[in-house]
């Protein structure tokens, strides 16, 4: 697909004189995802470029490549592999393992809620994934949907490690509205509450997975991040089988402990959680027949959807069941499979009587399957001509995006407001579904609207320690920039004001002048040699300095100064004393 068809100047271009552009894949929160030819290697690559608003930020930058390096190191079969990272002009990128498969996001979307043993044979490599990781020392901190990859080889993996904490590292790119760094929907209260992550946070996130995988929607739902937010915090997940019966009650249990607020009383790590999970799947389905690979998912290239922060997210193409000879051959599952009915699967009579029946079974499976596809297909007809492709309303004011959908049938309403450096107040930054997607006709598009840059107040600062008024101001994302001066009544290193001053509103991230006082102002020592004692005394008294008198002959006679310490011209501090020797 080329530029002209997409739209995207990237695609087709060649970056860093390595990575052939291919095509879009999706674009997310933090970075756009495309598949990409290594020209060096010759082999196909994932390239995920960080938008301009995060590459601007050299803080970031810097933290981005030293967390892609990190990530660089750590390697397992359930991790999506980094190859590369680096800088080409103003985009900065990273390289990655190509997944041809799709996101958890992709298979809830299509598929709706899944069957407890099918959720447990996702969740549980996420898990083993995630268990390498911690004894590596890495922390995921932003476990969602989105980076659970899905193979057409029937792999998991998971993506991002170490993007997530260089975002949250990174001064210039605070989430707005008070919510921390990862998807609110899966972070942990401690994240919220403190910004803190650790193994059980990744805990906590992988179990609001597993409850969505089984309820089909995450516990905390809710018309803007800080709500959800706030649920994390404060309110309990509910049990799965409340919202979902067919749920066992088991799930509940993995689901209630994985989640619980306080991360005492979690599973203590990843592998302490899928052993869990290992055991109670064992149970629900013994003979592990039950997995993701046998749900069949349309191919995703064919009509790219943006899912925020997605990775690949090309469709599983489920491979076609084994030959029976060759299922008989190589591990004996069809005879085990017909075994678990009777008690005489050892006899190799009743393996050949039994073979008849199974083609007679396979014949109906075929004719059922047949008519479903046949049924599946015609109520897909008639749903696709029943829907629109949502037209691009992004970058629109209310007024504009409102007529623009309304001559498609379709109407807007706005869920959320969000802080934007780029997006002027009032415009539209998103919308559900994406630009492209289908949506019924007569139907609503949610959209998140802009509340214009984040503004905070200048906090009082006058009187701290410059310690204290530097942290005073960071609490409030603002930098301190130190300006020195003299002050009569502010002791040296204490802060004497802000500029601009306190209450003051200035845009979230800015940079604050914090003036330090150097203390009272230096004086230059007049010269009083000669002047009479009472005249000398007065002058220098008048410029903030302290006097000491003493007689150079035993008898004073005239009492004028006959010499001074320090001497006339000498600049010294205010209050500084000075002596006279007086004839």
């Amino acid at each position: 697909m080329t530029a002209n068809e997409t739209g995207d100047p990237l695609v087709g271009r060649l970056i860093d004189s390595r990575y052939q552009i291919e095509a879009f894949v999706a674009r997310g929160g933090m970075a756009t995802v495309y598949k990409a030819t290594d020209t060096r290697l010759n082999r196909t690559v994932a390239i995920k470029v960080m938008h301009p608003s995060l590459a601007e930020d050299p803080d970031f930058v810097r933290r981005f490549e030293r967390e892609a390096r990190s990530a660089a190191t750590f390697s397992h079969p359930s991790v999506v592999a980094v190859h590369d990272q680096g800088m080409d002009g103003d985009l900065v990128y990273l390289a990655m393992e190509y997944v041809d498969g799709t996101t958890l996001r992709g298979l809830l979307r299509d598929q709706g809620p899944l069957s407890a043993p099918i959720a447990l044979s996702i969740v549980e490599p996420v898990l083993d994934a995630l268990s390498a990781a911690h004894r590596a020392g890495f922390i995921h901190r932003d476990v969602k949907p989105e980076n659970v990859l899905i193979s057409t080889t029937g792999q998991v993996k998971i993506a991002d490690f170490g993007l997530a904490r260089a975002i949250e590292d990174s001064t210039a790119s605070q989430v707005t509205q008070g919510v921390l760094i990862g998807t609110v929907a899966y972070l942990a209260p401690e994240q919220v509450k403190t910004g803190h992550a650790d193994q059980r946070s990744d805990v906590y996130s992988t179990g609001i997975i597993l409850y969505e995988c089984v309820v089909g929607q995450p516990p905390f739902v809710g018309a803007t991040p800080l709500s959800v937010a706030y649920q994390h915090v404060n309110d309990d997940v509910t049990p799965p089988s409340q919202a979902n019966p067919s749920a066992p009650a088991v799930i509940d249990e993995l689901v209630l402990v994985a989640t619980a607020k306080d991360p005492e009383e979690r599973y203590a790590d990843a592998a302490d959680f899928s052993h869990h999970v290992h055991a109670i799947r064992s149970t629900l389905d013994p003979q592990g027949s039950e997995t993701f690979e046998t749900i069949a998912i349309p191919h995703q290239f064919e009509q790219p959807v943006a899912q925020p922060d997605s990775q690949l997210t090309s469709q599983v193409e489920v491979p076609p069941p084994a030959d029976e000879g060759e299922s008989d051959e190589a591990d004996g599952s069809s005879v085990d499979d017909d075994s678990q009915s009777g008690d005489h699967s050892d006899h190799p009579q009743h393996s050949r009587l039994v073979r008849p029946h199974r083609f007679r079974g396979l014949i109906a499976a075929v004719v059922i399957l047949a008519l479903i596809l046949s049924f599946g297909i015609g109520a897909w007809r008639w749903a696709e001509a029943q829907s629109v492709p949502v037209p691009s309303v992004v970058g629109m004011t209310q007024t504009k995006a409102k007529a623009t959908l309304a001559q498609e049938r379709l109407s807007l309403d706005v869920t959320g407001q969000e802080f934007s450096d780029t997006v002027k107040r009032g415009v539209i930054i998103s919308t559900d579904p994406a630009p492209g997607e289908g949506v019924e006709l007569e139907g609503v598009v949610r959209a998140i609207v802009s509340s214009g840059p984040e503004n905070v107040k200048v906090p009082k600062v006058a009187g701290l320690s410059e310690a204290a008024a530097k942290n005073k101001l960071e609490d409030v994302s603002l930098t301190a920039q130190i300006v020195e001066d003299f002050d009569d009544k502010i002791a040296s290193g204490t802060a004497i004001e802000a500029r601009p001053t306190s209450g003051t509103k200035v845009k979230s991230g800015s940079t604050v002048e914090l003036v330090i006082s150097k203390g009272p102002p230096p004086v230059t020592v007049p010269n009083v040699v000669t002047m009479s004692k009472d005249d000398a005394v007065t002058r220098l008294q008048s410029l903030g300095l302290k006097v000491i008198t003493q007689g150079q002959l035993p008898v004073v006679v005239i009492g004028r100064v006959y010499s001074q310490d320090p001497s006339g011209g000498t600049t010294v501090p205010k209050g500084s004393t000075v002596t006279l020797t007086l004839v």
